[in-house]
């Protein structure tokens, strides 16, 4: 009989069985895992989930807001915003990309390659062309493409154009400052620009209206400069002109009040057009007169000078044997101008004797010497609030040669700024306290009134009362009988010194005999000093000596800002009265003593030459030239007149005339 085969259903069931386990636990993972996932989305995630799904269904858009003013002491506008058009579009919305292109690029002048480029490539919101004209604005508004907009924002605006430029700086077109005091107070004139929210589409087309403005609340901040655009006009004026005239790479002046520190003007020439400054190389947009560095040459020595009279080393008649001009110093030659023997030191100065002042620097300990260099304010930056300000160049005497004292004393192993030259000599004239130069007045709120205020701030004093008073009255002599004749001011007291440095050749490292810069620097009245002007003329063609270039000039500019500021004459003392002749005038003190006024003019359209003057001879030279308005200031005799004598008289314009008793 045959065996029963074994059912086969019970293995079945165990299968079927592991089956609906498998599946079961494997859905029950599957749940777990999607919870988890949810659970990670919903609470854990949730806010970065949720500010994306804002960000893709929102679309953000920058308002730029209202930049701050830049004014100058008599809150005359440098640099304010205008309202202007920024024109947009939106690809996607676009209906016929290269015909849109072609009227865009055709009214906006730009390229309509790149239009087509952005046409095809972006999506969203994309710039045309900002800061659009309003006949360009116009011009788009008649042809009423869709997909095109227009965005309002602000226009930064320079009306004084190229005057005082350099200083001021510019703006980029997102209203960001870039160089000059835009840059300095960015800050401060600038805010971060708020935002307006918009719903959009899956195609970024905006839908809807407004959601909600992100605006910035900020102070609206004025900058009120020290700067007088009036005598920043003269600077500028009259160094361009020179310039011009000798051929020279660039020019540089500065006008300062000693007492105070604070800065009047400070012109630098070729300029350039901040409205338009993307036309202008890097070059012509720097300020020179803190970024750039030049040899100081012989207007260094009156340093030199107060130094080693502080020290006790030498006084007014101290004699140095001059070697006719020609004098070896550790192995180098040094050379005069002139052809001198023995000079008192107050003659060193006036003839600026290179041999003289070497010989002098043997004298004085190197330790001594740099220091009261220092005390000077070179080598380091002066703190004025400008960007790109450089620290100039002083060696410490462990990095000194043996014929290093004397080139420092003469200008050279030496580098400075305009700047720093101008604050050196506000210390001479200012009694010997330094003041630190000041170019910014005060910031103002939106309605007018004082945020903040920097005062003069004395920083060290540099020499003593007397010693200053004594390297004064050895400038006047350079004015008056020495190498800066040319810088006289008729009516005033000037104390002044020149200098003609040599530039180092960068290819041979060695003094160019071609390459020189022309300096001036002094202060006038010499009693009483108010304004500290310096003047530089890099690289002049025509003439390479500073009393023939630059010294002329520091005269024109002299005599018209002391009409400007009705400047007194300051009185002589009794030892300079007694040295001039006898004037015929019954006055107690005149002025013009010793010197000749021209009685003759030329009425053909050239400004006649009044000095010396009472009022109504004045009146009567003045009513046969072609002026315009005539005013004038003080009474007595006519010690400053603008414009200066001679100066082709265009347009009939105004004149100016000070008197003084």
């Amino acid at each position: 009989m045959a065996k029963k085969r074994p059912s086969r259903a019970p293995v079945r069931e165990r299968s079927n069985y592991y089956r609906f386990n498998l599946v079961k636990w494997g859905l029950f993972f599957l749940m777990v895992l999607i919870v988890g996932r949810l659970v990670h989305i919903q609470c854990l995630k949730r806010d970065f989930y949720l500010s994306k799904a804002e960000s893709m269904r929102t679309k953000k858009i920058v308002v730029q807001l209202r930049r701050g003013t830049i004014q100058d002491r008599n809150q005359k506008t440098l640099a304010t915003s205008v309202k202007s058009t920024s024109v947009f579009f939106v690809p996607e919305e676009l209906e016929d990309e290269e015909e849109a292109t072609a009227l865009l690029a055709h009214a906006l002048g730009v390229r309509r390659d790149k239009l087509l480029k952005k046409a095809r490539q972006e999506s969203g919101f994309s710039w045309v062309k900002r800061q659009a004209s309003n006949e360009e604005r116009e011009a788009l508004e008649r042809l009423r493409l869709r997909g095109v907009g227009f965005r309002n924002e602000y226009r930064r605006l320079y009306p004084m154009g190229e005057l005082a430029a350099q200083l001021v700086g510019f703006v980029g077109v997102d209203n960001q400052g870039l160089e000059g005091l835009e840059l300095q107070f960015d800050g401060v004139l600038g805010f971060d620009p708020s935002m307006q929210v918009f719903d959009q589409d899956g195609t970024g087309r905006t839908v809807g209206p407004l959601r909600k403005s992100l605006f910035a609340m900020p102070d609206l901040m004025d900058v009120e400069l020290t700067l007088d655009i009036k005598a920043q006009h003269v600077i500028q004026k009259e160094l361009s002109q020179t310039v011009r005239e000798y051929g020279g790479r660039c020019g540089v002046g500065v006008v300062m009040k000693p007492a105070t520190g604070e800065i009047l003007a400070m012109a630098t020439v070729p300029c350039f057009d901040p409205n338009e400054f993307g036309k202008f190389a890097p070059e012509r947009r720097r300020n020179r007169a803190v970024t750039d560095l030049f040899a100081p040459g012989s207007t260094f020595k009156p340093f030199t000078a107060a130094i080693a009279i502080e020290a006790g080393l030498v006084d007014e008649e101290t004699q140095f044997n001059c070697e006719k001009g020609r004098y070896l110093y550790h192995g180098h030659w040094i050379r005069d101008v002139g052809c001198h023997e023995w000079l008192a030191f107050e003659d060193v100065i006036r003839k600026s004797s290179n041999v003289g002042m070497v010989k002098l620097a043997s004298e004085i300990p190197t330790g001594l010497l740099y220091e009261g260099v220092r005390q000077f304010g070179f080598g380091e930056r002066t703190g004025i609030m400008l960007p790109g300000e450089v620290n100039g160049i002083v060696h410490r005497p462990r990095d000194w040669s043996l014929v290093s004292p004397g080139q420092i004393a003469i200008g050279q192993e030496v580098a400075c700024t305009p700047i720093q030259l101008a604050a050196a000599y506000a210390s001479i004239a200012n009694g010997g306290n330094y003041m630190r130069p000041q170019i910014v007045s005060c910031l103002r709120d939106k309605k007018g009134r004082v945020v903040k205020s920097w005062k003069p701030e004395e920083s060290v004093r540099s020499i003593s009362t007397e010693t200053a008073a004594r390297i004064t009255r050895m400038l006047t002599r350079v004015v008056e009988d020495g190498t800066g004749k040319a810088a006289a001011i008729p009516g005033y007291r000037v104390a002044g010194k020149t200098g003609t440095a040599q530039k180092v050749d960068p290819l041979t490292r060695r003094y160019s005999h071609e390459d020189y810069t022309c300096l001036f620097c002094g202060f006038f009245p010499a009693e009483r000093p108010e304004l500290v002007i310096v003047l530089l003329v890099d690289e002049p063609r025509k003439e390479h000596l500073a009393g023939k270039v630059v010294a002329p000039v520091f005269s024109r500019i002299g005599q018209q800002l002391a009409v400007l500021y009705a400047i007194e004459p300051g009185r002589e003392e009794e030892e300079n009265k007694d040295k001039q002749p006898a004037s015929p005038s019954s006055a107690p003190h005149d002025p013009l003593r010793g010197m000749q006024v021209k009685e003759s003019f030329d009425t053909q359209g050239t400004m006649p030459n009044v000095l010396g003057l009472t009022m109504t001879e004045v009146l009567k030279r003045l009513g046969e030239a072609p002026l315009g308005e005539v005013r004038f200031r003080g009474s007595g005799i006519a010690v400053a007149q603008c414009p200066v004598a001679g100066v082709p008289l265009e347009g009939k314009p105004p004149c100016a005339v000070a008197f003084s008793r």
